[in-house]
């Protein structure tokens, strides 16, 4: 099976991270993306065209409170009546 050649872009380490090497050495992006422990494709997202690899990219993800989370019991209550259907089928 042949595989597909494909050019490499490489990108320029601007990290204090210990996991990528010294300051300033090339990545490519599978590479970096290998030893940070990332999908390549997160990485990818998250340069956005650039060639330098920062700090903000390779953060953790923030958590997301979709969801307002209900603190008061009548808050509680409300939500488990709320969840009930109005006509019995």
């Amino acid at each position: 099976m042949l595989e597909r050649i494909q050019s490499q872009r490489y990108f320029v380490n601007h990290t204090t991270d210990a996991r990528l090497a010294p300051f300033g050495q090339d990545y490519t992006l599978i590479g970096a993306a290998n030893l940070l422990g990332m999908s390549k494709s997160c990485l990818h997202k998250r340069l956005k065209g650039t060639k330098i690899i920062t700090d903000a990219m390779i953060s953790p993800p923030k958590a997301r409170n979709l969801w307002p989370i209900l603190e008061s019991d009548s808050d509680r209550l409300s939500a488990k009546w709320l969840k009930r259907s109005i006509v019995n089928v």
